[in-house]
């Protein structure tokens, strides 16, 4: 008896100091990465303490000024990436060093002469210059495998970070992306474009969803005649709303890879957009990937949110259970999509842009249904119901492309984002170009020829 007193009384005692170091200040500074030099991109670093306050106010503020002066004169392509567990913004960190690499990547794709040709047509200059924002947060709070300890606190500072600082840093750069691409009272006139794509990784991605997830309902509410049914299925199929304004929410495109959020936080954007029906020119807004082979969110995640079962309700149903005990992406009825290794051709090709039914093609192409990249096809699952045009896409993988929960930079899944991404953009240019040029100033889609 007294032995298994012993026992307990040490396990006790080395929990609570296993809790006291997760909860000390390690890590808990501002770091000064040196930005890549003699390259044709910039990349800037935006930081936010543990309790969601930015590190530099004045140094933010900055970089927002700089990107608004560039795109006042010359087509910018901004590129966030929000880092997630294990990660912060120390210079010598494999995130950072990666979507620096990613950078270079994404400036040689999107400069290629076939597309800066169409850029040239529609805002007078070839090239965009791309900007990268690397957001770094306290993801990493003790040294090697005593970091998988910090789960509950690092999910908590996430929350605290994505509904901080960080949070009106990117609405202000949302307010600049829609004043650069504002037609609104224009005639037919070249003017520069701006891009915005972002990335989210793990709790990264449930800093971004705090934002993202409110601007994304909001339009999805403004465009759809019923109350959404999260935990229990409506009591009759609903009657689609037909969708006139495509909804463009925040940026060209958010990319959320294996994240470490509620599927919760995504069910009304998902129980909405199935009200809905979408027209041509409506592009992606969110694409969820999520690896098969991503134990820490398949397996510890449940248990990690089974722990909190003492200290909270009982949940109504099985499916508000799920919905609160499951990673987004993970949750079966919420898949939409699957991407695989694929020997398919490519859905486009550069030399697309150069010709006016090549042009066509892109234009025709819906973002949301079967497309094959760099050897990777992207499509519907089977037995999901399929969404022309939807807006949101949740894909699961195999554990080829992203063979666990941070192996998040393999090349043939970059090879096929930066070209997914590209021809988006190629896509958004041709429809402004239309809107342009047929006087459509209200956000619908133009009269595309037959």
């Amino acid at each position: 008896m007294t032995d298994h007193l012993g026992v307990v009384v040490i396990s006790v005692v080395l929990v609570a100091a296993l809790l006291l170091l997760a909860s000390c200040s390690f890590y808990h500074h501002e770091f000064r990465p040196t930005p890549p030099s003699n390259q044709p991109y910039e990349l800037f670093v935006i930081q936010a303490d543990d309790f969601g306050s930015l590190w530099s106010v004045p140094d933010a503020q900055q970089t927002l000024d700089h990107i608004r002066e560039l795109s006042e004169r010359e087509n910018v392509t901004v590129v966030v990436f929000i880092h997630g567990w294990h990660h912060n913004a120390d210079p010598v960190d494999d995130n950072y060093v990666d979507f620096a690499k990613q950078l270079k990547a994404i400036d040689q794709r999107l400069n290629a002469r076939q597309i800066q040709v169409l850029r040239s047509e529609s805002s007078g200059q070839a090239a965009t210059h791309v900007i990268g924002l690397y957001i770094g947060w306290r993801g990493r709070v003790l040294w090697g495998f005593l970091d998988y300890i910090t789960m509950w606190s690092r999910k908590e500072a996430a929350e605290r970070v994505g509904d901080g600082d960080v949070r009106e840093f990117i609405l202000r750069l949302q307010r600049q992306y829609l004043r650069a691409n504002s037609i609104r009272g224009l005639s037919e006139v070249k003017r520069t474009h701006m891009g915005l794509i972002t990335f989210g990784h793990s709790f990264g991605a449930q800093v971004l969803i705090k934002t993202l997830g409110t601007t994304v309902e909001r339009s999805l509410t403004e465009r759809t005649n019923s109350l959404a049914s999260l935990i229990e299925p409506p009591p009759a199929p609903p009657q689609l709303s037909s969708v006139e304004v495509p909804i463009d929410s925040f940026g060209d495109i958010n990319i959320l890879i294996n994240p470490a959020t509620e599927a919760y936080q995504y069910a009304r954007i998902d129980a909405l957009m199935r009200q809905a029906s979408y027209p041509w020119c409506q592009l992606p807004q969110m694409l969820v990937l999520s690896s098969d082979k991503d134990s820490a969110r398949s397996r510890f995640f449940p248990m990690a949110r089974g722990v909190t079962r003492p200290f909270r309700p009982a949940f109504r149903n099985h499916e508000q259970g799920a919905l609160f005990g499951t990673a987004l992406g993970m949750l079966e009825s919420q898949q939409t999509h699957r991407l695989e290794v694929s020997e398919d051709r490519p859905s486009l090709e550069d030399a697309d842009y150069e010709t006016q039914a090549g042009q066509m093609r892109i234009l025709r192409e819906d973002f949301s249904a079967r497309v094959t990249f760099s050897h990777v096809t992207l499509e519907p699952k089977p037995g999901a119901t399929a969404i022309p045009n939807a807006p949101a896409l949740v894909t699961t993988e195999p554990g080829v492309l992203i063979r666990d929960h941070s192996d998040i930079f393999q090349p043939r899944l970059w090879d096929f984002l930066i070209d997914y991404v590209t021809f988006l953009e190629g896509k958004r240019l041709l429809v402004q170009q239309l809107r342009l040029q047929q006087g459509v100033t209200t956000g619908r889609c133009p009269v595309m020829a037959e």
